[in-house]
């Protein structure tokens, strides 16, 4: 029993020891920068400019990319112990902000790395887009390290760390105002009696030309119904309005169409709000003696249609209504009347009867 104990002990020691003082690990790292097809070659290899403490340049426009193009490490083995696979770790954040997790690439093995057996080289030319989820001017931090995953006999395993001593690789880059698109901070549809308000905020503008409104019954096919001009180049808050004077009954979607001087253009999100007519048109009075008028038709712009028939399904009348919403019924002779009301779409929002005296 006690032989067996100092036996397993024994191969715990070797193991952690092993573990602790593994022989193989990296010799060379190196990563490209890529500002707007300008190469930057970064490295711990003769030539090569330290990634950390770099600056890798300024975003001054829209369309300025900035990525890493190409990154790769060699590994080294030293006697049983060896390196199987590589990654590397990076993030973005802004100066003086919280950084966030780290986001991962595998490195695959790319071929002999050295002039000594076991060397390998790991590699990668999966773009790394810099750029993402930058939302206003200042300094940007790009940290990175590299991770490899080693083996020994029997059966043992290990990490190690290309890590700048532990404090990982730190390089910056510069992001303008004049860098910036434009960056929408809110975008609502509010119900206003019979009209739609649609409401948004942007942060800041560039080369923004103006907004086109675009609404649909089904968020699928749609129509332009209206235009804002933008403020061109901003860099406060800005709020816009447009107010939708012809909603259509049931469901109203509602996009905005970002336009750039240069014709660029994106869409935002889409918002919607509901409308149903038919609980809430009223016709009065009732019974009419001469003129017959209709509620909450007056704040709305769109054209309606009015057919009336009467007890034997006769069409009597069949007109636009007029600007004043009302229509004269003083010739119509004395007895029960069906009336219906058609909107622009050709559908029907109200179906009532009334009494002429």
């Amino acid at each position: 029993m006690k032989n067996k104990y100092f036996t397993s002990l024994a191969l715990f020691l070797t193991l952690s020891f092993s573990n602790l003082f593994a022989a193989a690990g990296f010799f060379e790292y190196y990563i490209n920068t890529d500002l707007n097809g300008v190469i930057t070659f970064h490295g711990n290899y003769t030539g090569g400019i330290s990634f950390d403490g770099s600056n890798l340049g300024t975003l001054t426009d829209p369309s300025d990319a900035l990525i890493i193009d190409l990154t790769g490490a060699k590994t080294f083995e030293n006697s049983n112990d060896d390196i199987v696979a590589t990654r590397l770790y990076y993030r973005v954040y802004k100066s003086g902000d919280t950084p966030g997790a780290y986001s991962t690439l595998e490195l695959p093995y790319f071929g002999v790395g050295g002039g000594n057996a076991g060397d390998d080289e790991w590699q990668s030319n999966t773009d790394i887009d810099l750029t993402t989820n930058i939302s206003s001017a200042g300094t940007y931090n790009v940290e990175i390290y590299y991770e490899g995953d080693g083996t020994f006999p029997p059966s043992g395993t290990f990490n190690v760390f290309e890590n700048n001593g532990g404090a990982n690789f730190i390089a910056t880059f510069e992001v303008n105002a004049s860098a910036l698109p434009v960056a929408m901070n809110s975008f609502k549809a509010e119900k206003r009696n019979r009209q739609v308000g649609l409401l948004w905020q942007t942060f800041s503008e560039v080369n923004n030309s103006h907004f086109e409104i675009e609404r649909s019954s089904d968020a699928n096919n749609w129509q332009y119904i209206g235009r804002v001009n933008g403020n061109g180049h901003s860099y406060e808050k800005n709020n816009y309005e447009y107010i939708d004077t012809r909603p259509h009954t049931g469901m109203n979607y509602y996009r905005l169409k970002q336009v750039d001087f240069d014709g660029k253009f994106e869409y935002s999100k889409i918002v919607f709000t509901e409308f149903d007519r038919t609980d809430e048109i009223n016709i009065f009075p009732n019974p009419v003696t001469d003129y017959l008028s209709f509620s909450y038709l007056e704040k709305t712009e769109e054209q309606f249609s009015i057919l009336i028939y009467d007890t034997n399904g006769k069409m009597i009348l069949n007109n636009k209504l007029n600007t004043e919403n009302k229509i004269n019924l003083i010739d119509l002779s004395s007895g029960i009347y069906f009336i219906q009301i058609k909107n622009e779409m050709g559908e029907f929002i109200l179906k009532d009867r009334f009494v002429k005296k």
